[in-house]
């Protein structure tokens, strides 16, 4: 019975023996293949690595061409509209001011005065560059867009140059 007892336990060690020396090889995949789950380093540094740069790349070529086209057909409509004739609403006519004389803004009008010193008579103006109304007697700044809200007239106290939008 002894004799029993040992051949089992070393059966028993025997098959334990090949299974820890087995087990490594089975599960290291030495039968991989590309349709293997597992992934080695290298295959993702080589062939997936230059796959992924090639598809991005095409990805980034056909939208650049997208993009392309749609700024070449927007460039067309914008040429195309700059050559139509503006119509009376932009139109901006200069206007000289000698010293000493006067000249009256209608209401709803927007001017940009360029240069010289003047003055309003009269309150209405908004000076839209400061965010601020223009008192009466009120000083015009230089290089700053005025609106006016009614009828409001400049009195230049030295020459004045402006361009106003009617």
């Amino acid at each position: 019975m002894k004799k029993r007892n040992k051949g089992i336990w070393l059966g028993a060690a025997a098959v334990l023996l090949c299974a820890i020396v087995l087990f490594p090889t089975l599960v290291s995949g030495s039968g991989v293949t590309e349709s293997d789950p597992l992934i080695s380093l290298s295959y993702l540094n080589g062939a997936y690595q230059d796959q992924v740069l090639q598809q991005s790349q095409q990805q980034i070529t056909s939208a650049a061409q997208s993009l392309q086209s749609a700024l070449d057909s927007h460039a067309t409509a914008v040429n195309a509209a700059a050559g139509a004739p503006m119509g009376d609403a932009t139109t901006h006519m200069p206007a000289v001011l000698p010293a000493g004389s006067s000249y009256t803004v209608s209401e709803g009008a927007e001017f940009l005065f360029l240069s010289g010193s003047a003055k309003v008579t009269a309150a209405g103006l908004t000076d839209t560059t400061d965010g601020a109304s223009v008192p009466a007697d009120g000083v015009l700044q230089p290089n700053h867009l005025y609106i006016s809200g009614g009828t409001v007239s400049i009195q230049a106290a030295d020459a004045a140059k402006l361009l106003i939008r009617k």
